[in-house]
């Protein structure tokens, strides 16, 4: 199976987003390629080096390897290493004359000469912008034959002439004739039932893994090749944790720690003292002195324990998984030695009205995110489906051991929640009402993209639409690009589920490839006598919308009608600064607007 290349520079984290496995990225001259799945990637003769050390991910995606793309270059050796691709588009018109060809995806270049009765120029051939898809990830040609045709042609050498007028951008205005003498335009192509009506279901066509179609037969959506709803990536983002008790001497050179302990085992599965006394103390100290016997041992265990947690089946929920994050941001843990530095900040530090709402403050001085991408969805987005088969979607290997996946580093504000305050908040008849409109459109639009539909609970609007408020006042405070600060919410949705412990956080944070952010600022926008009045202003900016008082008496707005009092005027951030779609907020939840009770905050 060969492969074309193209000469075009992708940043790795544009292959995680927004030009990932599956998904159309298109090129100069215009051209358009689908980005090959991971069994066509190469590392060449090392791909240990591109191993991102994230066990804890790993364990929760259920892959045993992360790795970043392979790139061009890599510790000074030219490598010659490029990202698979494959055609897509497949169907072509001429730009000139109008005279459509159907493509191999391993060609990439494509030049019409017209036709014996009209020749001309050597024109490049430009990629039909109308293709196909399925709700279960599949995608294909728009079926110009069948359009035409009204169903499967009969007899060959049908040849297919495009024609637009300029007079307009209607669909009618695009019409493909064909040389039979039958002719019919885009008009009504994007209807529901539009293929279906011409005998055109979906084939299971998957041109990424190089058009090994499989059993499907659900009904096509016609769309634009570039529209947003062709590819909605699955991502899987973590903040790496330091283990506790871990000596930062152990986290420097962690691998060779890792390796050593691996060969210390005896055949029992224990740990040898010999070995722990002599070969391991002695090799160790050669490269990490002052090293003690019980540091040794300590991280044995933690080895072991991280093996024996790897075999097993992975269940733990989203929360689950981000309840070990919290814990470490509540504590202040990690020092500058390590991927995670931070300060917990006693909120009796800061005005005496912070401890109403707030039980503490961490100034993260330093993370480090892994953000694996796990699969896609088209249509609509779509979270149901469980990690393990979305990771199919992305090799023809039925069990996938590795995902792509970029780390990026930044710094943040950790803000935790006073949990006696939202205890008593969240009881309120009236904020009980407002989360229940939000609970039920959310579960209506829920049923409609196929998801588990989950109760909406107050205290995660509130502390949703918080983030959100506090976001855009940082941006005006601090200069920041709108899509440069990210959140990351702590907060149980649904029933309510204590088993491991409350948690009611949020983290404000930047974490991108470049400098942006990187800086100290925001750590020094969260430092007590400053943070103190970027909340204050953030709040007041919430009392009033622009847009009021329509946006506050709102019922039901945004993306799927649910958010109630939070429009792009108040409440809403660019699509790579939310983590919930920009779904699911309310400012009413927040502060106390039109004389309602309902704000957890009192100004």
């Amino acid at each position: 199976m060969g492969y074309s290349e193209f000469e075009q520079s992708v940043r790795k984290g544009q292959l995680i987003s927004p030009w990932g496995i599956g998904a159309i990225l298109p090129l100069p001259k215009n051209r358009s390629v689908m980005i090959a799945g991971l069994d066509m990637w190469r590392f060449g003769n090392d791909p240990s080096q591109y191993l991102i050390d994230d066990k804890r991910l790993c364990r929760h995606l259920g892959v045993e390897e992360l790795r970043e793309p392979p790139s061009e270059k890599l510790h000074g050796e030219d490598t010659h290493l490029t990202i698979p691709a494959v055609q897509f588009p497949l169907w072509h018109y001429c730009p000139t004359c109008g005279q459509m060809m159907k493509y191999s995806p391993w060609q990439n270049e494509y030049f019409c000469e017209g036709t014996p009765e009209k020749p001309h120029k050597s024109v490049r051939m430009i990629p039909e912008r109308f293709v196909a898809i399925c709700p279960h990830g599949h995608i294909e040609d728009f079926p110009i034959l069948e359009w035409v045709h009204q169903g499967v042609p009969s007899g060959d050498g049908h040849r297919i002439t495009r024609k637009s007028s300029g007079s307009s951008t209607t669909l009618a205005a695009v019409r493909y004739e064909c040389s039979c003498g039958k002719s019919r335009s885009m008009a009504g192509a994007t209807a529901k039932g539009a293929l279906s009506g011409v005998g055109v279901l979906c084939s299971g066509n998957r041109p990424w893994l190089g058009n090994n179609p499989v059993s499907c037969g659900e009904e096509l959506r016609v769309v634009q090749a570039g529209g947003s709803n062709v590819w909605f990536p699955n991502i899987k983002s973590s903040i790496w944790i330091p283990p506790v008790n871990r000596s930062s001497i152990i986290q420097r050179r962690l691998d060779e720690v890792e390796e050593l302990l691996a060969s210390g085992e005896s055949a029992d599965g224990q740990l040898d003292p010999n070995y722990v006394k002599v070969l391991v103390i002695d090799r160790l100290n050669q490269k990490l002195p002052r090293l003690s016997v019980e540091e040794v041992e300590r991280e044995w265990m933690l080895h072991r324990e991280r093996g024996a947690s790897s075999a097993e089946d992975v269940t733990e929920s989203e929360d689950d998984y981000r309840f070990e994050e919290y814990e470490v941001l509540v504590s202040g843990r990690g020092d500058d030695n390590s991927d995670y530095s931070s300060k917990r900040v006693p909120i009796d530090q800061y005005q005496t009205e912070m401890a109403r709402y707030f039980a503490g403050a961490t100034l993260v001085r330093k993370l480090r995110e892994t953000r694996a991408f796990v699969g896609f969805s088209r249509v609509e987005p779509c979270d149901n489906i469980s990690t393990r088969d979305s990771l199919l979607q992305l090799s023809l290997e039925s069990g996938t051991k590795w995902a792509p996946a970029i780390k990026v580093f930044g710094e943040g504000i950790f803000l935790q929640f006073n949990s006696e305050r939202i205890r008593e908040w969240r009881l309120r008849p009236r904020v009980v009402e407002r989360a229940e409109k939000l609970s039920q459109a959310y579960a209506k639009a829920s049923s409609r993209w196929g998801r588990n539909t989950t109760p909406v609970s107050p205290e995660f609007v509130m502390i949703h639409t918080f983030s959100h408020l506090l976001i855009n006042r940082l941006c005006y405070e601090c200069g920041y690009g709108s899509s440069s600060i990210r959140e990351r919410l702590y907060c149980r949705q649904g029933e309510s589920n204590t088993d491991l412990g409350e948690m009611y956080g949020v983290l404000i944070y930047t974490a991108s490839g470049d400098s942006e952010g990187s800086m100290g600022g925001l750590v020094r926008m969260g430092r007590p006598g400053r943070l103190e009045n970027v909340l204050m202003n953030a709040l007041e900016d919430a009392e009033w919308c622009s847009s009021d008082p329509v946006c506050s008496q709102s019922d039901g707005q945004g993306p799927d009608s649910c958010n109630l009092a939070a429009c792009h005027n108040c409440a809403l951030l660019p699509e790579t600064c939310c983590e919930n779609g920009n779904r699911l907020l309310d400012r009413l939840l927040v502060v106390d607007a039109l004389g309602g009770a309902t704000g957890y905050f009192e100004l």
